[in-house]
């Protein structure tokens, strides 16, 4: 089983809400390679830190914030936490 990091799904959704893409689960599962229950999990998980509306499947402004940061360059910090 693939482990991915809490926020390789932060980064894939933004990413895909970016290009304009249809998102879901299935869809940032796909980009991750991985499963859509380990994504229903990790968005969860993103959603009780406020990152993201896991119901919705959209960053909160929060999650906008970070995942942009990182996109530009301005964060280098260690994985959230890691996915089982």
């Amino acid at each position: 089983m693939q482990h991915f990091t809490l926020f390789e799904t932060l980064e894939a959704l933004f990413q895909l809400t970016r290009e304009g893409a249809r998102v879901d689960e299935l869809t940032i599962a796909r980009r991750l390679g991985t499963s859509s229950i380990l994504v229903s999990r990790s968005l969860k998980r993103l959603d009780d830190l406020g990152l993201c509306d896991a119901a919705r499947v959209r960053l909160s402004m929060r999650g906008l914030v970070v995942a942009a940061s990182y996109d530009t360059g301005a964060l280098r910090a260690e994985p959230l936490r890691r996915v089982a």
